[in-house]
């Protein structure tokens, strides 16, 4: 009787857990397409586009082509070499000669107490005459509309900074596997609907690949000065601006930038776990929590009703109607995120990849062994 009275008591509380996820999940993805606003302003605000490069050249000159070919009117592109050591500073040199609203500079030396990527930022924003800045990653392609969007968006809102979720393209099935749980944190933790209004760090949300600010805002709340040795610096600069008091919104940025975040699976791998531990404070125990979490509601069930299934035993109705809720939610949120068919069938290998990177990124900056991405060493 035990074995049953167990997959009965698990079965109602998966059930009940999915039942949460499909709460979020669904108002999420509503939420983001009402709010969501489609690009009008063609011209207002002087805006600087500000990208980082560090051996970049492999990408730069696609993303450049395409911010070239905006449809507002009035910007400036503003680029920093970032001690690149391959042909990325001939490239935007080139570009700059050919193009008069592009500026390039080379960054300063790396000061000891700052990481790479909001050293870079720090510099482009010192540099930028707009009122409106968009950070943008040199990986990244724009549509068209995608200054307009960032400027109709944050005007509209009346928010001091801006982010979204953009299109990921993926190289590989393997990659897939790992860049696909960056949506995790708006399917399981984050009611998107409650970014705006709440006044608390904890309702934050950001990605680097896309951060649009109004000038004012970002220097009076310190900039990416305050985040200086942080590797997450989108979401601690979403959450820093909260702390003091400003206001911030997570939208839909799919239809304006798509970008290739990583080219293999180990590169896959190394980009993310770089950023989990950093992600919850530099502290083990949320990761650690995090770990059986996943084993226990995101990988054992679906295996349970495998073995379940294998052995002729009945699977339990409420495990069975969890099991479906949160397989639709999840496949609801590729579909919105347009991720190509195959990653749904991904589950159990990206949630098993998950646990392996989780352990990776705490092992590696709690043993002072660090990541090394581009060169440079993150602790």
């Amino acid at each position: 009787m035990f074995p049953d009275t167990f997959l009965d008591w698990y079965g109602l509380i998966y059930l009940l857990w999915a039942i949460w996820i499909g709460f979020i999940t669904i108002p999420n993805i509503i939420w983001m397409l009402v709010n969501t606003k489609t690009p009008s302003r063609k011209n207002g605000p002087k805006v600087s586009v500000l990208i980082p490069c560090r051996n970049e050249e492999d990408n730069i000159g696609r993303c450049l082509n395409s911010l070239l070919r905006q449809d507002y009117e009035n910007y400036e592109i503003v680029v920093l070499d970032d001690g690149s050591e391959d042909a990325t500073w001939e490239i935007i040199s080139n570009y700059a000669s050919k193009h008069e609203n592009i500026r390039v500079f080379q960054g300063k030396p790396l000061p000891d107490d700052w990481n790479g990527y909001p050293h870079a930022m720090h510099q482009l924003a010192e540099h930028a005459t707009g009122e409106i800045l968009i950070f943008t990653d040199a990986d990244t392609q724009h549509s068209k509309t995608s200054i307009s969007w960032g400027v109709t968006n944050i005007l509209y809102h009346g928010v001091d900074y801006l982010s979204g979720y953009t299109r990921q393209i993926f190289a590989s099935v393997s990659d897939a596997m790992v860049v696909i749980n960056i949506f995790l944190n708006t399917v399981i933790l984050l009611p998107l609907w409650l970014v705006k209004p709440t006044k608390s760090p904890g309702f934050a949300m950001a990605l680097g690949q896309y951060m649009c600010f109004k000038r004012e805002s970002y220097f009076r709340y310190g900039g990416f000065e305050v985040v200086k040795d942080k590797i997450t610096c989108d979401v601690y600069m979403a959450r820093e601006l909260k702390r003091q008091g400003g206001k911030q919104i997570f939208l839909d940025a799919k239809a304006q930038v798509r970008c290739m975040m990583y080219h293999s699976f180990k590169e896959a791998v190394v980009g993310i776990s770089r950023n989990i531990y950093d992600f919850f404070e530099r502290k083990a125990s949320p990761v650690y929590i995090l770990i059986p979490f996943v084993i226990a509601f995101m990988l054992m069930p679906p295996l349970v009703a495998v073995g379940l299934a294998i052995a002729g035993i009945p699977l339990p109705a409420t495990l069975a109607i969890g099991l479906l809720i949160l397989a639709m939610s999840w496949s609801l949120v590729l579909i919105d995120r347009r991720v190509p068919f195959y990653a749904i069938l991904l589950y159990p290998l990206q949630f098993s990849v998950l646990i392996y990177i989780a352990f990776i990124s705490v092992y590696n900056q709690r043993s002072g062994k660090g990541h090394i991405w581009k060169g440079r060493k993150f602790l």
